[in-house]
């Protein structure tokens, strides 16, 4: 069964996924100040890998001209993986290059500076370890990639985030150390650890608001269960972590968003014995509220994703079982404080899902309070990607769609049904 779990980062402004069948390229990020209603796909359809190969995990990045840049791992042999990408600009797409033809090159990450840099960060096996590798796109070409993990010890999962003024932050999970770097003008500082080593620290996420502070979140294991960890950048030099969630439980997949006001986010997943729970926490006026509840009591639900509009409303959607049906619901945050949750989409029956588990949704908001969540659903069609939108004060209905092979360019109607696919697997 297929997975689409690719990234994009915004430069400090808004972010709507794109998301296409088979996960050819997920989450583009788009500027405001457009006019979604009048917006359309086109009926070009572009493979930007080459034919006939195995192109995996992509990622993409769009500059504050609307320009995008996409890199993706393509199979070459014997479990080698070449990283490419590919540019698009008004002169069309640039066609595929290698960004790392060195080892296996999985998972990229990628972010564009509002000039138009574009910095991407992904895992790379070379030897016995995975490190932490970079490149950034300017002027046309890629630089050659380079290390900014330290050997020894495996460095995976990255995230990145950049600001405004065109600083990038990476950060990563080594052995069971929280890293980060931070790129200045393209030229990378020295490598920090977020917090003390922990039985499982893992799975970092990180944001930056309009005024270039970062919030990092991950999980920290430990003898009294899985809590979610914090550091924040501020004023050149990150603080010490603090927990947030709740200790003595099992919390993890944090997601984090900022606002144009540095306000900040999270939400996680909070499992026990007899459910799974959905919680959030808010970092405001200088201090982390204390973990409230956002699914309903007896409820299973998991895997959340949470976006903030142009004005701070916040969003969380996330999967759920309620009686034999998942479901996609959300919470909305806004002057009143979260709102109860709500379904806004159904993904299947669980007999269908059998051993997927809860469904993951993707969700990001636009200057104008716009919100379009995506999911996938299973049936006895196949496997379709559903979207919703939230506009006005309601969510919009989740009609089927056309199906598509491979995706097209999104460029001017509403972005209600993305594709579908055959069942897979």
């Amino acid at each position: 069964m297929f997975r689409i779990e690719s990234e994009v980062r915004s430069t400090g402004r808004s972010a709507i996924p794109f998301l296409c069948a088979l996960g050819v390229l997920a989450n583009l990020v788009c500027f405001p100040a457009r006019a979604l209603a009048e917006w359309s796909w086109s009926d070009q359809i572009v493979d930007l890998s080459a034919g006939g190969r195995i192109a995996r995990n992509p990622a993409a990045a769009v500059d504050a001209s609307g320009n995008v840049t996409v890199v993706w791992g393509l199979d070459n042999s014997n479990e080698a993986t070449i990283l490419q990408g590919n540019h698009f600009s008004t002169g069309g797409w640039s066609g595929g290059v290698d960004i790392d033809g060195t080892g296996s090159n999985w998972q990229p990450r990628a972010v564009a500076e509002p000039a138009g840099a574009v910095t991407a960060v992904w895992e790379s096996k070379t030897g016995e370890h995975w490190a932490i590798r970079t490149a950034r796109f300017s002027n046309g070409s890629w630089s050659g990639p380079t290390g900014l993990s330290a050997p020894g010890l495996d460095a995976r999962f990255p995230a990145v985030a950049g600001d405004a003024s065109g600083n990038v932050t990476a950060v990563w999970q080594r052995g069971s150390t929280i890293q980060s770097a931070r790129s200045i003008g393209g030229t990378w500082e020295g490598v920090v650890d977020l917090g003390d080593a922990g039985a499982g620290s893992a799975f970092p996420q990180v944001a930056a608001d309009a005024k270039g502070n970062l919030t990092a979140v991950w999980e920290r294991g430990g003898d009294g269960g899985v809590t979610i960890q914090s550091a924040r950048f501020s004023e050149g030099h990150w603080t010490a972590p603090v927990e947030i969630s709740v200790p003595g439980k099992d919390a993890r997949r944090p997601n984090v968003a900022t606002d144009s006001d540095g306000n900040v986010t999270v939400v996680w997943e909070l499992a026990s014995a007899a459910e799974r729970t959905v919680q959030s926490a808010r970092f405001s006026a200088g201090a982390w509220t204390a973990p409230i509840d956002l699914s309903n009591a007896g409820t299973q639900a998991a895997k959340a994703q949470v976006a903030v509009d142009g004005t701070g409303n916040v969003t969380a959607v996330w999967g759920a079982k309620v009686g034999t049906d998942l479901v996609i619901q959300s919470a909305r945050f806004g002057n009143e404080g979260w709102s109860s949750a709500v379904d806004i989409g159904v993904a299947g029956k669980l007999e269908t899902w059998g051993e997927r588990g809860l469904p993951s949704a993707k969700v990001a908001s636009d200057s104008a309070g716009t919100v379009t969540v995506v999911w996938e659903r299973v049936d006895d069609r196949g496997v379709s990607v559903q979207s919703a939108r939230y506009a006005s004060g309601s969510w919009g209905a989740s009609p089927n769609s056309p199906r598509r092979e491979q995706p097209a360019r999104f460029h001017k109607s509403s972005l209600m049904m993305l594709a579908t696919s055959p069942r897979c697997g």
